[in-house]
Order: C-alpha cells, then structure tokens, then sequence
C-alpha cells in the first residue's frame, strides 16, 4: 500500500497544476490587472518557484516582462508563442510550447492574457503533461467557487430561498443577478457598469420615468430606479425571471416588473424619458422590431442606452452578430445617437465621466472597424441615442428591414 501510495504521489507531483489566484480572495469586484500581477507573483514566491515563462507572447508582453517578477525574486526566463515572430524578446528568448516543453527551464508558465485564458490554459496543460510545471491563470475563476452545489449554499446563506438559488444556478448562462455571487465577478460588474452608466444618463436629463426592456433578474431595473431616483419598469419575456424579480427587486411606487416581450412591453406610448436595453438586440429575431418598441414608448426627446457585443460570432444564444456598422445603422433607423461608447471586462479608468472599462468610441473609425481610442477593440458596443421625429424613424426602419434581410450575420 505504501509503494502504491508513493506513485499516485509522483503522479500528482508531475501533473500540471492550475491555480486560480482571483476568484477565491474577490467575492465581490475585481482588482486592477496591476495589483493581481503583483500578487499572482507574491503567491509564487512564496511557493518557491524562481523561474516563469510567460504565454502567450503579444504587445502587453514586454510590459511585464520584468515587474512584478523581479521585485519577488522570480525570473521570466522564456515567453511561449504559438507563432513566434521573433527569437527574443527584451533579451527572454521566445518558444514554442512544443520546444519549451521538451526541456523546460522554468517551474510555472503565466498566462498573461485576458483572451481566450480557458483554451490556452488547456493548450499549455496539454503541452506540459507528465512534467512538474504548473499553469497559473490570471483570469479563470476557481472552478470549485462556482460549483453548483456551492454556488447554491452561499446563496442560500445570503437569505436567498433554495427554490430560487437552484433556478439561479440553473440558468445563470443567460439569467444571472449581478447583485449575487453567481458568476465571476468580471462578468457581474460588465452588466452593473452598463446600468451605473444608464443611471448617470438619466440623472443628467433629469428622467423620473425609465423603462428596462429585457430586465431579467430585475437588479439592473432596481439599480436604475435606486441610483437616478425614477420610477423604473422593468419587461421581461421569461415568467420566471419576472417572478424572481418581484420577489427580490420590487420596490412599490418605484420598480415594478411586467411579463411581456421587448418587441411588444404594452406599455405606454410616449411616457418614458430614457428607455435601457443591454445584451437584448442580438437575442431577437425581429431586431427592428425591437427598435420600433424602444421609439414608441420613449417621450419626444427621450433617451435610448442600449448595447450589444462586438461581433463575437455565432452563440447558442444570439440570433445576430453586430458589428459596429451595422448596430449604428440600426440604432440610425430610429434615433440620433449622440455617444458611442465601448466597453471591455477590465478596471482600467480610460475616461473620468464613464464607468471603469469604458471610453468614447470614435464612430468614423469605427465604421472602418478601427479602433483608435481607449481600451481597443471594445468587445461590448454602447448607444446613447435621442427619439428622432415619427416619420423619419418609419421610414428609415422600413429600409433598414430590407437591408437586415440582405446583410449575412445581421
């Protein structure tokens, strides 16, 4: 027994490790890429390891390519690439996987990117089976943190009856409360933030009526109703996230929740002064419908926020894949957009009047899918847009339904 002990030991020991540094320590907002650096090499030295191979290799490299290692006695002694371009970089040679592996002279390899952690990190695991380096992800949530079953206990912890923790769970792919410890903090604070900057528009035009299409769970219908002071109605297609959310975010005579479809919300025409829609307009099939919905109920003058994200290809889930050219003539058939704003999952403060992970966007470079400003390539697009006149949003939607029917991926 003892002998057979000692292998399943030297297996475990060679096994390629994974640690999760983030999701543990941060149950509620996610620290600045800066500091989680500067702990990720904390938490290495500590565990003896001196030597790391950053992967992949891109611009953000050579920023990192000493501190915070040095300041914790580590060295990065090779950056992996799948496709090098060059043998060095700032004097650390760059490999492949394939070549590092055959002989590593390294004890971890860092993933330093907030791209596609997940399939790199089961690419680096691949590459370095049966030695002793560990892969360490910056950005990928403990998966025993967000374990059904423990996902379910904290909930029920925090007051939440079992019967809405399990349904939470169960559909938190797309039915999520940002409010909760549900999902990684990274993706609540993406939803938040969109609502945080909904809110701040509605406080600078004064609005004491809004209206949340899709709302949900409600918490970004409650928030907006919370922060900018108005009466919110919140419309959502699903009874059940409609149910949860009167249960949990009703608030009487401020926010209330009505089971109805984004394209038909039976609300009132003309009665709200902003209207918010996030994450909505690639999950309808009739997306100028939605537009037309949106127009109909705002005041003359009213505000529309509404994002969507930036062309990331096919989803379970989307039924559209929007590009910037093609969200703004969208958006165009109906209003006049007075902001354009990407939006990224990072801390990063680009602009002192908007939410962290967010900046102007210019739109004449972005018609040409340029990226000039802020944090780059936006991965979430946002309009603030005013209600343009009856007649020129007809006739403008009337086009733009034909255009949709003719542009692939619209």
């Amino acid at each position: 027994m003892a002998d057979d002990h000692a292998v399943s030991a030297v297996q475990t020991d060679t096994k390629p490790q994974t640690w999760h540094p983030k999701a543990p320590r941060l149950p509620l907002v996610p620290q600045l890429r800066e500091r989680l650096l500067d702990r990720t090499a904390a938490w290495l030295a500590a565990h003896g390891v001196k030597r790391i191979a950053l992967y992949p290799g891109g611009r953000h490299t050579s920023a990192i390519i000493r501190q915070p290692w040095l300041f914790h006695g580590i060295e990065v002694a090779a950056v992996l690439d799948d496709q090098p371009q060059r043998d060095h970089l700032t004097g650390v040679p760059v490999l492949t996987p394939a070549q590092a592996a055959s002989d590593p002279s390294f004890q971890a390899v860092v993933l330093s990117t907030t791209e596609h952690e997940e399939q790199l990190a089961q690419r680096a695991q691949a590459a370095f089976a049966g030695t002793a380096v560990q892969v360490i992800c910056l950005y990928l949530p403990d998966d025993t943190l967000w374990e059904a079953n423990a996902t379910i206990e904290r909930l029920v912890a925090r007051g939440i009856p079992l019967d809405d923790a399990r349904w939470l769970v169960d559909n938190r792919g797309e039915r999520h409360d940002a409010l909760l410890p549900i999902i990684p903090p990274a993706r609540t604070e993406l939803h938040a933030r969109r609502y945080e900057l909904a809110a701040d528009v509605a406080l600078q035009t004064n609005a004491t009526r809004i209206a949340d299409a899709a709302s949900g769970t409600g918490y970004g219908s409650r928030l907006l109703a919370t922060i900018a002071g108005a009466r919110t109605d919140g419309v959502d297609l699903d009874p059940d996230a409609v149910g949860y959310a009167q249960r949990h975010h009703a608030c009487e005579g401020r926010c209330a929740f009505h089971h109805a479809d984004a394209c038909d919300t039976g609300l009132a025409s003309n009665a709200y002064d902003l209207a918010a829609s996030f994450e909505t307009i690639e999950h309808v099939e009739n997306a100028t419908g939605l537009i037309a919905e949106l127009h109909r109920i705002l005041k003359p003058g009213g505000t529309l926020v509404i994002s969507t994200p930036n062309r990331i290809g096919p989803t379970p889930y989307h039924v559209h894949d929007f590009g910037f050219p093609e969200f703004a003539a969208m958006i165009e058939s109906a209003f006049t957009i007075e902001r354009w704003i990407g939006q990224s999952a990072t801390d990063e403060v680009h602009s002192p009047d908007l939410p962290p992970g967010m900046w102007p966007i210019d739109p004449a470079a972005a018609r040409d899918e340029r990226w000039t400003s802020g944090g780059g390539k936006p991965q979430f697009l946002i309009a603030i847009a005013r209600k343009s006149d009856d007649g020129k949003a007809m006739s403008h939607l009337d086009a733009i339904v034909s255009w949709m029917r003719q542009t692939p991926g619209a």
